[in-house]
């Protein structure tokens, strides 16, 4: 049984990665910044740094490649390549920063280390002999002896990128001497970070940590870049036994991100199974965004559903685009005790993947959309559209005590799908709607719509007018659901509307003081049948929003938002304003 508690974890857990992903998003190096005090998300498992086998989707001088935000490493027997920037779009500058080892073996033995269970599939273009499956992809890449007695092992670290240098007993550290092609004047800073300026770019190299091992514990050696001649970096090391290998570890202080280059991708919606295993799903315009295991390995639109799966290990188990041809996004996903995945978003797609569809066609324009995946992520139980002759789009999805989903979003169409409906008619300018259907997606146990005489859910403010700016309000896609022990199922979201549906209300009329210019929240109970048990604003007078609920073990309700005024209802209040 999914339980309300976890419910409301995935929805922190969905909160928090927006915040982190958003900047991610936009810049991943640091540009003169101290990277020691950068954001990092620590409510899960970080995708992690991984590397594909090289058999040809890449140059063929790289043995190795991984790929992270704006930049892909490629790792070649005598140099490594870093590829910062995305070359693909005209507005991202790139720069190819080389890293070499001066004097080192130039045929070095290079091969992968920790075979991961995840595949890489590339299957871009029409062309089959473009196409690569099942690439095979390592946590670790080991060059073997590049200097006599020095082994040099790249791997990834919540990530980051590092090398290791493991110096084998009665070998020389200093013989180890970095080279760097396409930076400028390189220089030490306090900290003991080696910065590598360029016009676009700043790389870091964090100050090297070197140590020992004896008997499982470690000790610390003392450790620093020194800058030689000819523009070559070396290590300047401390007293140590020079009986026992020693470990010199200098990063490379830029993140990875799960992500391709193509373009840019947005994790929406998060879950977590009975494992602890994670499920993430979005939005992504990357046609070589990261596939394994998939349903569905070709990117289709100008922008796909992506869902993937990490284990409790931050491994890649699956990952999967879904959609056809157009704009399609996941917004939310909850996976039942037997790991099936549910996935709701939004699709313009006409051909959009279906299976055992409750409605197998696109009522017009954007419709949502309903699936569920096999544990595994590879094949569809069903896969549905939801919507009407006007604009619709799921923003939120759960479970109840069934594994039946309960999804909620917003609509502009007049005849979208009811049945056992508190509200079956359009209240008007865009809706909420509120749906549940059956555990097998064939046929809706209720659905209803939500609203009054203005815009429900989407009001993201005066300036976006939800039927003639549509990309605005899928932007703005507002509204969560909840259900409790009872499958009782609680909606919020925000409106406009002087006549929103209430019943047994907290606060039964919208205070704001500018009608139709100022949005309020709302909170809405309905029963198993879709009835409404109660439905309530909660507002001041100067635009409030609400954008999540959760319900504890008591079937308390929870809800969670934006005030901007100075008289939203408040009591027992850790702030009062």
């Amino acid at each position: 049984m999914k339980t309300a508690e976890n419910k409301i974890l995935n929805f922190y857990l969905s909160f928090w990665l927006f915040l982190f992903t958003l900047p991610l998003s936009s810049t991943c190096f640091s540009q003169g910044a101290d990277l020691t005090d950068q954001p990092r998300l620590n409510l899960g498992p970080d995708p992690p740094v991984y590397f594909e086998q090289n058999v040809g989707q890449a140059d063929s001088a790289a043995k190795f490649l991984a790929r992270g935000c704006h930049a892909n490493v490629f790792l070649t027997p005598t140099e490594t390549w870093l590829n910062l920037g995305d070359t693909e779009r005209e507005n991202e500058p790139s720069r190819v920063l080389r890293l070499g080892l001066a004097g080192a073996n130039p045929k070095p033995e290079l091969a992968g280390v920790n075979a991961l269970p995840g595949r890489v599939n590339y299957f871009i273009g029409n062309n089959p002999a473009d196409w690569h499956a099942n690439v095979p992809v390592f946590a670790q890449v080991k060059y073997r002896e590049i200097y006599p007695g020095v082994d040099l092992i790249y791997h990834g670290n919540h990530q980051q990128l590092e090398c290791d240098f493991v110096v084998q007993p009665g070998a020389d550290p200093h013989r180890i001497a970095l080279e760097f092609s396409g930076a400028g004047n390189m220089s030490i800073e306090p900290e003991g970070n080696l910065l590598l300026p360029s016009p676009e770019w700043n790389v870091h190299l964090r100050k090297p940590v070197a140590y020992q091992e004896f008997g499982g514990s470690r000790t610390v050696v003392p450790a620093n870049f020194v800058l030689c001649s000819g523009g070559r970096v070396g290590f300047q090391v401390g007293h140590y036994d020079n009986a026992r290998p020693l470990v010199i570890d200098p990063v490379l202080a830029y993140s990875f991100t799960f992500g391709g280059n193509g373009g840019p991708s947005q994790g929406l919606g998060i879950a977590l199974d009975t494992n602890h295993d994670v499920y993430t799903t979005g939005n992504t315009m990357a046609p070589n965004f990261p596939i394994a295991s998939a349903y569905q390995t070709n990117f289709t639109g100008s922008q796909d559903v992506f869902i993937s799966e990490f284990n409790t290990n931050g491994m890649l188990v699956f990952s999967t685009f879904l959609g056809g041809s157009g704009i399609q996004s996941g917004q939310g996903v909850a996976v039942d005790i037997y790991g099936n995945i549910f996935v709701a978003g939004y699709t313009s797609a006409t051909n959009f993947p279906t299976h055992s569809a409750l409605q197998p066609t696109n009522g017009g324009g954007y419709d949502g959309f309903v699936t569920e995946l096999r544990p595994g992520g590879d094949a569809l139980a069903f896969s549905t559209y939801l919507g009407g002759n006007g604009f619709d789009a799921v923003a939120g999805i759960t479970l109840d005590t069934n594994d039946s989903p309960v999804i909620t979003g917003y609509t502009q169409s007049t005849n979208f799908p009811t049945a056992n409906a508190a509200q079956p008619a359009y209240g008007g300018n865009g809706d909420a709607f509120v749906a549940k259907l059956n555990s097998a997606g064939s046929a809706l146990v209720y659905s209803t719509y939500l609203g009054g005489n203005d815009s429900e859910d989407n009001g993201p403010g005066t300036d976006i007018d939800p039927v003639a700016n549509q990309s605005d309000v899928l932007a703005h896609l507002g509204g969560a659901v909840a259900v409790d022990r009872e499958a009782n199922a609680y909606v919020t979201g925000w409106t406009y509307s002087t006549n929103f549906p209430v019943v047994n209300a907290y606060q039964r009329t919208n205070n704001v003081y500018n009608p139709g210019s100022y949005t309020t929240p709302f909170v809405s109970k309905l029963d198993p049948s879709g009835n409404l048990i109660y439905s309530t604003y909660f507002g001041g007078g100067y635009g409030d929003v609400s954008r999540a609920v959760g319900v504890d073990f008591n079937n308390n309700v929870y809800f969670a938002g934006s005030w901007y005024g100075f008289d939203l209802p408040v009591t027992n209040a850790f702030d009062s304003g």
